[in-house]
């Protein structure tokens, strides 16, 4: 059996609620962990008001999820999702140009397994690929470039 929660967010009382604000949270969602004298909020979900997204108004509550974890009530915020899909992931205020929707801060991006395009074959602009010999980029619709890998 599934079961479905609703969490309701707002300023003011239940009984006479106002509009919630830029930077509000709404919901939050903590995982208590006991460590044998007390329970840790150690990994949390909160679901908050976006405040990049300019002002909540009428049919616009601009949305975000954050997600922290660490080992004790201190924890930082690992990742986030704004209210347009950008991704950050070790960022705090993921921001793209373009249509980007991935935003690292870090200084390594791994990519398990190798693939070998054949040239021509279907991709999307910016898919990366790799292999033994070379790294394949998408520059076009279908397009690949490769450059040779060297020991070093």
């Amino acid at each position: 059996m599934s079961h479905l929660y609703w969490h309701r967010g707002s300023r003011g009382s239940s009984s006479a609620p106002t509009a919630v604000l830029q930077g509000d949270n709404v919901a939050a969602f903590h995982g208590l962990a006991y460590d044998g004298a007390q329970y840790l909020a150690s990994a949390s979900i909160i679901l908050g008001i976006d405040s990049q997204a300019g002002p909540v108004a009428l049919n616009y509550a601009p949305s975000n999820i954050r997600f922290s974890t660490g080992v004790d009530k201190y924890k930082p915020e690992r990742m986030r999702i704004n209210y347009n899909g950008i991704v950050g992931i070790g960022t705090t205020a993921p921001a793209l140009s373009g249509t980007g929707k991935l935003h690292m801060a870090g200084d390594t991006i791994r990519i398990d397994t190798p693939r070998t395009p054949a040239s021509g074959s279907n991709c999307y602009q910016g898919e990366i690929a790799w292999d033994s010999g070379f790294v394949y980029v998408c520059t076009a619709a279908n397009h690949w470039k490769r450059s040779a890998l060297a020991d070093y």
